[in-house]
């Protein structure tokens, strides 16, 4: 059984999440991909200044899908458990999590739609182009992990039991957290 934690004022925010700090296992490891899709985002960034079209294209693929997957369990699953279990701060409610999401898809696809140009053409110039194009994507994206670490994430596993979101992540491959 956990340990019951203090509970917070209406605008008091708990401690930035870390895959250390969590109650739940799956929940920092579900985390823990944030850094994969950073990885996996930086990869195809110095594929691109490599030159690469072919290793560009498969990185950001690989990005695009760890990202939709990731995106998808807390949309269809994290997202409606937050909403019905924490007491959302002003800047850190269901809404703002949803936007961040839309805005993430439609910046991979601005980014996907200017690979292809680079693809075409790749020289350093393209290079130059497509990475600083890109950078509005790399921006969101931290953004998006910030807000999560900020509220989302500790404020899910201070609400919902432990063994509860273990048992929730675990049960839904799409997870990845075994």
């Amino acid at each position: 059984m956990s340990t019951p934690r203090p509970s917070l004022g209406p605008t008091e925010l708990p401690t930035p999440a870390t895959e250390n700090n969590l109650a739940s296992t799956a929940l920092a490891a579900f985390l823990r991909q944030h850094v994969r899709q950073e990885e996996l985002l930086r990869s195809h960034r110095l594929a691109v200044m490599a030159l690469d079209a072919s290793r560009a294209h498969e990185t950001l693929e690989a990005f695009a899908e760890a990202v939709r997957c990731h995106m998808e369990i807390e949309e269809e699953v994290l997202l409606p458990l937050y909403g019905e279990r924490v007491h959302q701060p002003p800047r850190f409610g269901v809404a703002i999590y949803r936007r961040d999401h839309e805005k993430i898809s439609a910046g991979l696809e601005r980014v996907r739609l200017s690979l292809e140009r680079f693809a075409k053409d790749p020289t350093p110039e393209a290079a130059l182009f497509h990475t600083d194009f890109s950078h509005a994507l790399v921006h969101l994206m931290e953004h998006h992990d910030e807000r999560e670490r900020a509220a989302f994430f500790p404020l899910l596993d201070r609400s919902v039991e432990a063994r509860e979101l273990d048992a929730i992540l675990r049960a839904d491959p799409r997870a990845g957290v075994g």
